[in-house]
């Protein structure tokens, strides 16, 4: 396993400290590659894209861009997270905060053949076409805009 990201500065409980990655990596289980600002280098030598994430966030860019890359992804059934991934279609989705789900996800995908993995990594690629492309993404919020806009003249005009 590869672990790749910078290390949280601030003293959170939830992030995972130097200390211990630094033991995973000792113990040969591991591979710590650093932080970067290129990812798509690293994203294209993995089999699959692993982001355990249980934060409210929005839908995370690290997850469309390796769908986008034709990567089978394993993340959390989560919100924001679980927009990305259609369980057993492009990816599969752990339970949040729960390491055996996640681990039974990781030995499925260890476990699944060549073909699988590549159908898997063409689907991801399309829902994201499909569902997450520029396009679609920008008139989504220009037509929030316009609804906030809309019921902000609605209230003016009822203050009036």
């Amino acid at each position: 396993f590869q672990l790749l990201g910078y290390f949280d500065n601030m003293d959170s409980s939830s992030s995972i400290k130097k200390k211990q990655v630094d033991e995973w990596v000792s113990e040969g289980i591991i591979e710590y590659l650093g932080g970067t600002a290129d990812v798509k280098k690293y994203l294209m030598q993995v089999n699959c894209f692993v982001m355990p994430s249980y934060y409210k966030e929005g839908i995370p860019k690290a997850l469309l861009e390796a769908c986008s890359l034709e990567i089978p992804i394993i993340t959390t059934d989560n919100t924001g997270c679980r927009d990305v991934v259609i369980h057993g279609y492009n990816g599969l989705l752990s339970e949040p905060k729960n390491h055996i789900s996640l681990a039974e996800c990781m030995e499925q995908v260890i476990r699944m053949d060549y073909n699988t993995l590549k159908i898997m990594g063409q689907n991801g690629r399309k829902k994201i076409v499909l569902e997450f492309n520029e396009t679609i993404v920008l008139e989504s919020y220009k037509s929030s805009m316009e609804d906030i806009f809309d019921t902000q003249d609605i209230l003016v005009n009822a203050i009036g």
